[in-house]
């Protein structure tokens, strides 16, 4: 989403997984695609990560602000990004 308000987002996604059809989804750690970050700005999506999703801040980089989550199906495979 393009805001930063958690209601708007963590929220969405809490509530998402704690529903009937959330409950064959769970979250997706992306520390693993942050690693990849050859950038001066790493540490700061690093300190917007959640166990729902990321959170990217104007204040912290030179972008609009933003959510991102990652879901997985269970069962599913997320394909290497």
């Amino acid at each position: 989403t393009c805001t930063l308000n958690p209601d708007e987002n963590q929220g969405v996604i809490k509530t998402f997984l704690a529903g009937q059809q959330g409950r064959e989804f769970s979250t997706v750690d992306v520390n693993p695609l942050i690693d990849r970050i050859k950038s001066p700005y790493k540490l700061s999506v690093q300190e917007g990560i959640n166990q729902y999703g990321l959170t990217l801040r104007p204040d912290k980089l030179p972008v609009d602000g933003f959510f991102i989550a990652c879901l997985q199906k269970q069962g599913g495979r997320l394909e290497d990004a």
